[in-house]
Formats: structure tokens, sequence, C-alpha cells
């Protein structure tokens, strides 16, 4: 069983959220997807079918007590979010967890792959959410089988039904999230899919977004500029000021909680960290770069190189699940 650091980390800079306190309501790596850019790793085995995998007042109490200390600390949390190792919707505890999360009056965000969206019941637990992020890689089956990389067991009609039918019932922020990778011949994929997320119920955002971070597959790169402008001319031809590029790493400020090892691998858990954001946590906890070597030594923590710069990333596993 994992412990509290990994349940609950940040908080982290986002792109679309500011402040977020992560959720990893899911251990390495139970998902639905396999997806080619993924920045957790690639996933082992494929999963379609809820399960529980903490207890939900384990959850919250994680939640609670990495609140109350970056708070204690002049940290600044605007969202709490479900953002795990895993595909959040798999927790047949999640509605649980957000009911409990939202007893300590923060904003609650889900950011999801879609894939369980066809279900009524996840539908309905995300509905308590206040900000729902969905992804929308392809609307054509052939391209979402190459990034996306499936469980069998799924349908894109259904789950792009499942989506439409959310978005019906959702009255929270509902954006969608587009990742573009180097090496797909795209077509006019850019077209269908701005044309399916045209008929989403009150969508506030449509993000096309690159790989910042290292990903499952060396070659899942950020396309060249002119695959990027040709979408965004796309979405906003068919969008209009709904669409807004994601290709930048986030800008801010991580929390930190007095620990430096600590803060560094509960955020590198989920979320690999930039040479600049490992200096950045060991300057707010006053500690040196010897913190970060004896991760590296211990085996913790390792390096990776991508798109010019150096990232940190857990090496823990956990197959208790």
């Amino acid at each position: 069983m994992q412990d509290e650091i990994d349940i609950a980390f940040g908080p982290v800079p986002s792109r679309r959220l500011g402040s977020s306190l992560g959720v990893n309501n899911i251990p390495l790596k139970h998902c639905s997807y396999n997806c080619v850019y993924c920045q957790v790793g690639k996933s082992s085995t494929l999963e379609t079918k809820r399960r529980p995998f903490y207890e939900p007042y384990k959850v919250f109490e994680s939640v609670r007590k990495r609140l109350e200390t970056v708070e204690a600390k002049g940290e600044k949390v605007d969202f709490i979010t479900f953002v795990p190792d895993g595909e959040p919707t798999l927790d047949i505890n999640l509605g649980k967890e957000i009911e409990l999360i939202k007893t300590l009056g923060r904003k609650v965000a889900v950011i999801t792959n879609s894939s369980l969206l066809w279900n009524e019941n996840v539908r309905y637990e995300l509905s308590e959410a206040d900000f729902v992020s969905f992804k929308v890689d392809a609307v054509s089956e052939n391209i979402w089988r190459i990034v996306d990389r499936p469980s069998s067991e799924l349908s894109l009609k259904s789950i792009l039904e499942g989506i439409l039918n959310f978005s019906d019932v959702f009255n929270g922020t509902l954006v969608s999230e587009t990742m573009l990778v180097a090496r797909i011949n795209y077509g006019d994929e850019a077209g269908k899919i701005a044309s399916f997320l045209s008929t989403v119920h009150r969508l506030n955002k449509a993000y096309v977004a690159v790989p910042t971070r290292p990903p499952a597959e060396e070659w899942a790169c950020p396309p060249d500029r002119g695959t990027i402008l040709y979408f965004l001319t796309r979405f906003n031809e068919i969008l209009g000021d709904k669409v807004l590029p994601l290709d930048f790493e986030e800008k801010g400020e991580f929390g930190y909680t007095g620990s430096a090892g600590k803060d560094i691998l509960s955020a590198a858990i989920v979320h690999p960290l930039s040479r600049d954001a490992v200096l950045q946590i060991l300057k707010k906890d006053n500690e040196s770069w010897e913190v970060l070597e004896k991760l590296i030594e211990s085996k913790q923590l390792i390096e990776l190189k991508f798109a010019g710069k150096i990232f940190y990333k857990t090496t823990k596993i956990n197959n208790h699940f």
C-alpha cells in the first residue's frame, strides 16, 4: 500500500488551474489507455473495470493534512485536482472522495482521458466536480488506436457519445484537451475533432497541447510547428475564441512543506520535474542540491532528458493492487 505522500502532492503550478494540489487516487499505472506520450510511462496492463484502490477517508485525510501543511507555510491552493498515475475514473470511490474533499472548501477538478464517460455512474460522479478536463486526441479510429492505444474493450463511438451526454448534465467548467505528437498522419483530423467539440454543450475551452515532459515512447515528441498551427487554425475556424494552445511548460511556484526530499518525490510521482522546478523546491525548503543527489543515489529518482531539458522522475512502482 502506498503511503500518504503518494496520494496528495504539491501544490504544483497548472497551466489551466493555477496552483493545484494533486490527488493521486490511482496507483502506478492502472489505466484504460497506454498513450504514446504519457509522462507516467507505459501501461503494462490495461483496465476498464472500476474498482476500489484506497479507502475514501484515507484519500480525504491525505488531502486534508497536505492542505493544512502547505497553507501553514503560506502556500496558495486554487484547486484540488484528481490527476493520478492512471485514469481517475477507474476508482469506484471517486464520487465519495469528491464529496469529502469538497467539505474542505476548495474547488475540485478532475483530469480524465474520457474513456469511461460511456458509464452513467462515472458521469454522475464527475458531475459533482467544479472543473472537468476531458481528452479527445482523435475522433478517427485509426489515429485513436495509434496515439492513445486503448484497451480492446473500449469503443470510440461510445466514448464520444458519453462526452456529449456528460456535457448535457455538467454545470461546472468543462474543457477539452487534444494532444499532438510527431510522426502521425493527421490529414484533416483537426477539422473532425473541432467539429465534434462544437457539439459539446457548454464547452468552456478547447486546449491544443504537445508533450512538454519525457513521454512513454521516445518518438512521441511535439510535431512540427506547421502541424500545430494547422490545428490551431482549424480549431479557431470552428470553435472561435474557445481555443488555447498548451505548448509550453507550467510557470509558477511549486508548493513546499519544509521537507525538500518529500516535496520532490511527491510531485515527481505523477509530475516529472524539470531541473528548474527542483531548484525552486530546494530553495523554498532551504535545502542544498545534495538532497537531489541522495534521491538519485538511492534510486528513488531517475534523470531523463527531453527536448533539451533535464527532468527528474520517481522510480517507485506499486504492485499491491
